[in-house]
């Protein structure tokens, strides 16, 4: 599926479940960025210098602080 918003694609099981997600265009150097898939679940990758950082947020949960 596309996603609903940013810029990328995301693979859902038949029960919704997330499989995979791909981002376009992400830059090497440094970059943030989030895709809202149309379940409701937010990715975000967020790449810095020697480390990338990927969080799932599934619908219907709040990010804990």
């Amino acid at each position: 599926m596309e996603a609903a918003s940013g810029n990328g694609v995301a693979w859902l099981a038949p029960n919704a479940e997330l499989l995979d997600v791909e981002f376009d265009d992400v830059r090497w150097e440094s970059d943030v960025q989030s895709l809202v898939l149309s379940n409701g679940d937010v990715v975000s990758i967020q790449v810095r210098p020697g480390k990338v950082t990927v969080r799932v947020k599934p619908r219907g949960r709040s990010r804990a602080a």
